[in-house]
């Protein structure tokens, strides 16, 4: 997507995240709440027990389920969760952003 001037525009979603302890599977989406659906190509799985950052490809700005709506003023949330048995277990996101930027 290009602004006024002509220079294109790239959205980027980056999260760094770790997991409590060896053996934990940590996942992270960009989560459209207004649409009820996940930003296409922002489901990441980890497994680090160090901080570690993650980034997506540019996502697709526009009107589709799944991109970065251009159409309205939805609302986004990062959803986080962990796949194993122990309740002890934590899967961590220190921080998450969106990266706008023109070229």
């Amino acid at each position: 997507m290009t602004d006024g001037s002509g220079r294109t525009r790239t959205i980027e979603f980056y999260a760094d995240v770790e997991v409590s302890a060896p053996g934990v599977d940590g996942y992270i989406q960009l989560y459209d709440t207004t649409n009820n659906i996940a930003v296409t190509n922002t489901s990441f799985h980890f497994a680090n027990t160090l901080g570690a950052e993650i980034h997506s490809i540019p996502l697709t700005v526009g009107t589709n389920p799944g991109d970065i709506r251009s159409d309205m003023t939805p609302r986004y949330e990062v959803q986080i969760w962990k796949a194993s048995a122990s309740p002890t277990d934590r899967v961590i996101c220190n921080k998450a952003r969106l990266t706008i930027f023109y070229l």
